[in-house]
C-alpha cells in the first residue's frame, strides 16, 4: 500500500533500513535526496529510462558527497544503451559506441565511469550482435525528428538535431529519396536517372572523407562551369591536396571510371561531371537539366552536400587519410588515388 511504501522510504532515510528493492516502482516521480546508492539488477530496454533511474540518487544532501551508481549490465544483450545514454548520442553508429566505452572523456565534471574488461566485451559483443539498422530504429529516428522539428526531416536536420547519423539510413537504402518513400511521406517524383545521380552522391560523397569532391560539387551548384584553375584555388583556400594524381582520382570518381560495371550502372552508367578542353568542369547535360527544371532534386542534392561539408570537419584534407579514422577497402583505394 502507498502508506507502507511511505514507512518504508521513511525507515530508509532514518538508516533503519540500508536498502529498498523495488520493481517499476521508482523508475520516476520519487524523491529521496540522500539515496547514496543506486545498484541496477535487472536489463534496461531504454537509455531514457535508465536516466531516470540514474536520477534517483543525484539529488543533494548535506549527508552524503556523491553517489554511486552499480549497473550489472553484463546480464542483457542490449548492454550498449548505457554509453548511449551517458552520452547522449543518437547517431546509431557502432564505432561511435564503441569509443564511447574506451574513452568516457563525454562525462564532465567529477563524475566518473567504468566498464570493467568483462564489461566492456560484453558490451562489445551485444554491438556487434545488434541491429541498429533495422526499420524499426530508423522509423523511430525519423518520426522522433519529425515531430520535434514540425516537418518531414532531410540528411541534414538529423545531423544539426544530433539525431541518428545519415550513413546508417544510407546503409539500408540507396539514397535518402528512397527511404521517405519508405515512410510514405508524399513527395514529388524523381526520374531513374535522378535517383541513380542521387545514389551515387549518397554513397560515395556524403560521408565526407575525401573535401575535393564537396567543393567541386557545390561550385558547380552554383556555376554551370567551373574553370579548372578556379577549382584549383579553391582548394588550396581550403589546404586540399592539389597534385595530379588526386585530381585525376576526383576525376574518375565522378567520370565513374574508378568503379566496378554493377556499381556503374546502379550509378547512371554515364559520367556525372565531365572536364571540357582540359579547361573547364560541367554536369552532364541531364544533371544541369535536372536541377533546373526539378527543385526538389536540386534540393536533395544541396542536402547531400550540406551534410557532406559537416563530415568532412573531422577529416584532413592536406593528406589522404585520416589519423584514427575508419575506412573501407574500397575508399582506401581511391583516396590513394589508385585507379
Amino acid at each position: 500500500s502507498q502508506e507502507e511504501r511511505e514507512l518504508c522510504v521513511n525507515q530508509l532515510e532514518n538508516g533503519v533500513l540500508d536498502y529498498i528493492l523495488t520493481v517499476d516502482i521508482f523508475n520516476e516521480g520519487i524523491d529521496i535526496p540522500s539515496v547514496n546508492q543506486v545498484v541496477m539488477l535487472r536489463q534496461t530496454q531504454s537509455s531514457i529510462i535508465f536516466i531516470q533511474q540514474l536520477g534517483r540518487g543525484l539529488r543533494k544532501h548535506e549527508s552524503k558527497d556523491y553517489v554511486t551508481i552499480i549497473d550489472f549490465i553484463g546480464n542483457y544483450k542490449n548492454n550498449y544503451l548505457i554509453p548511449i545514454a551517458l552520452s547522449g548520442d543518437k547517431s546509431q553508429n557502432k564505432d561511435n559506441i564503441r569509443r564511447q566505452i574506451k574513452d568516457t572523456s563525454y562525462i564532465k565534471g567529477v563524475s566518473t565511469v567504468n566498464f570493467e574488461e568483462v564489461a566492456k566485451k560484453q558490451i562489445f559483443n551485444a554491438i556487434n550482435n545488434s541491429n541498429l539498422t533495422a526499420l524499426k530504429v530508423l522509423k523511430e529516428a525519423f518520426f522522433d525528428l519529425k515531430n520535434r522539428i514540425g516537418r518531414v526531416p532531410y540528411l541534414y536536420d538529423f545531423v544539426t538535431n544530433h539525431s541518428i547519423d545519415p550513413v546508417i539510413i544510407l546503409s539500408k537504402y540507396p539514397n535518402y529519396y528512397q527511404f521517405l518513400l519508405k515512410m510514405r511521406e508524399e513527395v514529388p517524383s524523381l526520374t531513374l536517372y535522378e535517383n541513380q545521380v542521387l545514389t551515387m552522391l549518397s554513397l560515395e560523397v556524403l560521408e565526407g572523407k575525401r573535401k575535393q569532391e564537396i567543393i567541386l560539387l557545390d561550385s558547380l551548384l552554383d556555376n554551370e562551369e567551373v574553370k579548372y584553375d578556379d577549382f584549383i584555388n579553391q582548394l588550396n583556400i581550403s589546404k586540399c591536396r592539389t597534385d595530379e594524381a588526386t585530381l585525376s582520382s576526383v576525376l574518375r570518381i565522378f567520370e565513374l571510371e574508378f568503379f566496378t560495371q554493377s556499381n556503374k550502372e546502379k550509378y547512371g552508367n554515364k559520367p556525372i561531371i565531365l572536364l571540357e578542353d582540359n579547361s573547364s568542369f560541367k554536369f552532364n547535360e541531364s544533371v544541369q537539366d535536372s536541377l533546373r527544371t526539378n527543385e526538389y532534386f536540386k534540393y536533395l542534392v544541396v542536402d547531400i552536400i550540406s551534410c557532406a561539408k559537416e563530415k568532412a570537419k573531422k577529416y584532413q584534407c592536406e593528406q589522404p587519410l585520416s589519423l584514427y579514422e575508419k575506412y573501407s577497402r574500397k575508399e582506401a583505394c581511391k583516396f590513394l588515388n589508385w585507379n
